[in-house]
């Protein structure tokens, strides 16, 4: 069994309002801007992403996750995970917090913004309009809420 299937699922598990699905796109877009999000708050899991249709796609969580449908149902859902270290629970604490309420759009806008800003080949008001103009239902007002949100947390 992959140990990165089994702690994919162990980390699933601890997030807020979250159930695990790949039945759908949606399902599976979540995943992969909710992964990307928390890796962007100092708790590396192994994947590596790169700028896709629509933002940052990891080719190898997708295959974990195809994988953990499978044992999902097997993982212990009683106990709480921790971390190793007490930097990496309070991070994951912070996370837990940032991503709270937060919707598809808000996910994939958030997730966007951070890895165009990571890239260092934009100012802050280009990797917007990048941002912006990869989808049509984002409103400037939405992405400039959602930079502030990435400015609140540290993260750009």
């Amino acid at each position: 069994m992959n140990l990165q299937v089994v702690d994919l699922g162990l980390v699933i598990l601890q997030l807020p309002d979250y159930e695990f699905s790949m039945k759908t796109f949606k399902d599976r877009h979540k995943l992969q801007k909710t992964l990307y999000l928390l890796q962007s708050f100092g708790i590396y899991l192994g994947y590596d992403f790169s700028w896709y249709l629509r933002g940052p796609y990891c080719p190898s969580l997708t295959i974990n996750a195809f994988a953990l449908q499978d044992i999902y149902d097997d993982i212990p859902k009683h106990e709480k995970v921790r971390f190793a270290t007490s930097t990496a629970q309070e991070a994951f604490e912070k996370f837990q917090e940032f991503v709270k309420g937060k919707d598809i759009d808000d996910l994939e806008i958030l997730a966007s913004l951070r890895y165009q800003k990571q890239l260092g080949k934009n100012d802050d008001n280009t990797v917007k309009k990048i941002v912006k103009a990869k989808q049509d239902r984002f409103t400037l007002e939405k992405v400039n809420k959602m930079w502030s949100e990435l400015e609140k947390w540290n993260l750009v």
